[in-house]
């Protein structure tokens, strides 16, 4: 009868330890799933917080694109322009040399110098892009032509009926508005 209480004091110690360790691996399998579902989470947070990092880095790659396009593009127009200011002196020059050639005889030995200098400059700024403003007997357009005067006519309204001082368009600008009346 010793060795049956013995035996059964076993069986329950075998089952208390058995359940034990039931209860051990299910609060372990337990806090291993709620681990996982918190590492599930934070992966899920760090993916998400990856794509909007990679959406910034990518935005923030094309801005820069388009500013290195856009400052290239205001580098090439300056240079392509470079000269306007300098050539803009030169065709107070040109007024000079043409108010001079007025006013010279056309036989004086000096005024076929002043042209031929005059012919010369002119050339010049035509190489490099200088075009005169064709603008006598044509519709006044603001954006091209300044009015300095105006002045009644038989001819259509809004015509330009004689030219104060030359326009001039430097390649694809207007370097200096045509004065009209």
């Amino acid at each position: 009868q010793g060795l049956k209480i013995f035996f059964s004091a076993i069986f329950r110690m075998e089952a208390h330890d058995q359940k034990e360790t039931k209860e051990k691996s299910a609060k372990k399998q337990a806090a291993e799933k709620k681990e996982l579902l918190s590492n599930e989470k934070e992966l899920e947070q760090l993916r998400s917080q990856n794509k909007e990092y990679l959406e910034m880095l990518q935005r923030l790659q094309a801005e820069f694109d388009n500013y290195r396009k856009r400052i290239q593009k205001e580098q090439e127009e300056k240079q392509k322009y470079a000269h306007a200011h300098l050539l803009q002196k030169l065709l107070l020059v040109v007024d000079t040399f043409e108010e001079a050639l007025k006013t010279m005889k056309a036989t004086d030995e000096h005024a076929k110098g002043v042209q031929l200098i005059y012919n010369s400059l002119l050339k010049v700024l035509k190489e490099e892009g200088v075009i005169v403003m064709d603008v006598l007997g044509k519709a006044f357009h603001p954006g091209d032509h300044e009015v300095v005067a105006k002045q009644k006519s038989d001819k259509e309204e809004g015509m330009i009926l004689d030219v104060v001082q030359k326009g001039y368009f430097y390649k694809d600008k207007i370097l200096r508005h045509a004065k009209v009346i």
